[in-house]
């Protein structure tokens, strides 16, 4: 899709990009190492125009890359829908970190969805149309199966 309206949205939109990406981040940050036993603590990535997140064992290895993301339509604990979307333009980042994770947080930060990237990009794509994207962005289309959904 050559002209995404969300990314558009988030340049005129700074602060609201900031505060969903920061909303992400900081539950992945404090999160993630309670229900996943090899990860012992979380830091930003330093270039912010990587993925999110690195996740290290209690040895100081990287054990795992997260991409987080804050949903303002999931807004209950129960995930509402039959699939989860996994926007296509994060492809570069589960091809490069074939060892990652893809989070979404619920609105409330009170759940949250762990998918692994191998799941991902074995996951069919298909063109939803969407708030921003009347005309349809493209997603990868993951089967709940594949999800680890955790109540926060």
């Amino acid at each position: 899709m050559k002209n995404n309206k969300f990314k558009e949205y988030c340049k005129n939109n700074p602060e609201w990009a900031l505060n969903e990406d920061r909303i992400g981040r900081s539950v992945c940050i404090k999160h993630l190492p309670t229900f996943i036993d090899d990860i012992d603590y979380i830091e930003e990535h330093p270039d912010k125009y990587d993925i999110d997140l690195i996740a290290y064992t209690k040895d100081r290895e990287i054990y795992k890359y997260v991409e987080a993301e804050h949903s303002n339509s999931w807004k209950t604990i129960l995930f509402p829908y039959k699939r989860m979307n996994v926007p296509l333009r994060k492809k570069k980042f589960f091809e490069s970190y074939r060892n990652s994770l893809y989070v979404m947080v619920n609105e409330n930060s009170t759940c949250m969805g762990v998918v692994h990237s191998e799941d991902i990009l074995n996951s069919y794509i298909r063109e939803v149309s969407n708030k921003y994207n009347k005309k349809g962005e493209y997603f990868y289309s993951v089967s709940l199966e594949d999800i680890e959904f955790y109540v926060l």
